[in-house]
């Protein structure tokens, strides 16, 4: 080959679309959707975005993508930059999260009229999150959320840590606002501006909003009175719903019962669910934390699968167990608590339509020797997981993962897993 040729070859600019695949292989993150577990962007995107104009524009897209301000006096600047010196980067956002941490009663100043105008700028963006945030802040900064939420592709919006009217009026006139074509919605840490909530009273909803889209609903301690309004958010094609039980509460009256998948965050100390009578889900995840033993765990799980209206339809079961506190005795008795625990589900299983299950426990203390480096242990160890599993193992017509974790003085979680594939009858 010729020196020219060797020439022209080396010079030869990459295609777009294997620069696109580099570039996305290098950008590692998980998560870009969830506000506190995103990695930090790899250094590496940062060098290939001075390459050239065409690597930059393609880096561009990944490096912006995702813009949290969640101290909105010291994070100003950064709306005003994108407004004024760079407003080519709106087209790059996907995910915003926009917080406030500003006290209405310290005297705030309505904000400039450019805020609003920069709102509409968000052209491309797919998720927003909304922190820490009222209707008498919003008031007060004359702040207009409607050209936010109501971006043309935004799929999925999540507000959390807010006080709203006990009417809920105010998150209404937000949902109104919100493009129709919405799927994802978060409720997190909702509160009522009364700070109190008559849970003897049955309020009505001023009015009611419809998603004809929404896919996944999540109520996570909502300690609103909205949960027990009979008509709020109608939402008739529903296929995932997570519900936290901080309280004695039930599903919410207006939301649709024709969800798939059902997935509760509990601890031992709240009230067992009321699931009411129609809820037919074929995937059901109980994600619990408690104190010592399994026993008790193993009580509450059992209770609360028992309310389920349908417990036949299950098709999927997963259970994650988390005790951070625990003393010998429950060391001594834990084996013989999961093989209590296991019976149980071997009653389930016995229904007939199981078809998967998955158990994962974290527990605070560790074994008798060295867990990390002897095998033997570490063989012991399985070896009692698998008998106080046997009924499940044994039983040949379920795909089981079952799990147990160690943390004590640990640096890392120490898991012994075991899989059984189902065997098609």
């Amino acid at each position: 080959m010729s020196d020219t040729a060797r020439a022209r070859l080396v010079s030869k600019p990459l295609p777009l679309e294997l620069v696109s695949e580099i570039v996305a292989f290098l950008d590692d993150r998980d998560g870009l959707c969830d506000l506190f577990c995103c990695k930090p962007l790899p250094p590496s995107l940062f060098a290939c975005s001075l390459v050239c104009r065409a690597w930059n524009a393609i880096c561009q897209t990944r490096i912006f993508c995702r813009v949290v301000i969640c101290d909105f006096d010291r994070h100003f600047s950064r709306l005003s930059f994108l407004h004024f010196t760079a407003p080519h980067l709106f087209k790059s956002i996907r995910f915003f999260h926009f917080g406030w941490n500003v006290d209405v009663d310290d005297g705030v100043s309505a904000l400039p009229l450019w805020v609003s105008d920069c709102f509409k700028r968000f052209e491309n963006l797919r998720v927003l999150s909304l922190w820490g945030g009222s209707t008498d802040m919003l008031k007060a900064l004359d702040l207009n959320l409607t050209p936010l939420v109501a971006a043309a592709r935004l799929r999925k919006l999540c507000i959390q840590t807010w006080c709203f009217e006990d009417d809920a009026s105010d998150l209404l006139d937000i949902l109104l606002s919100t493009n129709p074509l919405l799927e994802d919605l978060v409720l997190d840490n909702i509160f009522a501006a009364s700070d109190v909530v008559d849970e003897d009273d049955d309020p009505d909803a001023p009015s009611v909003v419809r998603f004809e889209a929404l896919r996944s609903l999540e109520l996570q301690n909502v300690d609103h009175s909205l949960v027990r309004f009979g008509a709020f958010i109608e939402c008739p094609n529903l296929k995932s719903l997570v519900a936290e039980w901080p309280k004695g509460w039930g599903l919410p009256p207006w939301c649709s019962t024709n969800f798939s998948d059902l997935y509760i965050l509990v601890d031992t100390d709240c009230d067992l669910p009321n699931f009411g009578k129609a809820i037919r889900p074929s995937a059901f995840t109980i994600d619990i934390i408690g104190l010592g033993s399994i026993l008790e765990l193993a009580t509450w799980i059992k209770d609360c699968i028992n309310r389920l209206p349908f417990p036949d339809l299950v098709r999927q079961l997963t259970i994650s167990a988390d005790i951070y506190e625990a003393n010998e005795q429950d060391f001594k008795t834990f084996y013989c608590e999961i093989a209590i625990l296991v019976c149980f589900l071997q009653q389930i299983r016995d229904l007939g339509g199981l078809e998967g299950m998955s158990i994962s426990i974290k527990v605070p203390f560790g074994c008798v020797g060295d867990i990390l480096t002897d095998m033997q242990v570490q063989a012991r160890e399985l070896a009692k997981l698998e008998e106080a599993l046997g009924p499940l193992l044994k039983s040949g017509g379920l795909d089981l993962d079952a799990g147990v974790s160690w943390t004590d003085g640990l640096p890392e979680p120490v898991t012994f897993r075991t899989r059984v594939q189902r065997v098609a009858k």
